[in-house]
């Protein structure tokens, strides 16, 4: 019990697929991903009272997919993207919507030819 109290858990969600709809300009104008809920994987927790074992993070697993998330989709549906900054959408997860905000990476710049 002591080892998952208060850890700071990093998910990996294993199977999922996108869409991206471009303009003719090759601009993103939407953006839909949906991620399989029974796909989730414990890759680290952090600042426990004890470290983290394998069985933990199956515990936690098997917890997440029991009782929280219960099978229900993880889906995502854009609502505004500013290009090259960030992108707006519903996020829907365990029957409830929220709406989340992230920021894009960027793309590093090209290098330059001698």
């Amino acid at each position: 019990m002591g080892q998952r109290i208060g850890h700071d858990l990093i998910l990996e969600v294993e199977r999922w697929e996108a869409t991206v709809e471009v303009d003719e300009g090759g601009a993103v104008r939407a953006l839909r991903l949906e991620a399989d809920p029974r796909s989730l994987a414990v890759r680290e927790g952090l600042h426990g009272v004890k470290p983290l074992s394998d069985r933990g993070r199956r515990e936690i697993r098997k917890t997440i997919d029991q009782k929280v998330l219960t099978g229900r989709p993880i889906e995502f549906e854009s609502t505004d993207i500013a290009q090259g900054l960030s992108v707006s959408g519903r996020l829907t997860m365990a029957g409830a919507e929220v709406v989340v905000t992230a920021r894009l990476p960027t793309a590093p710049a090209a290098a330059a030819a001698p």
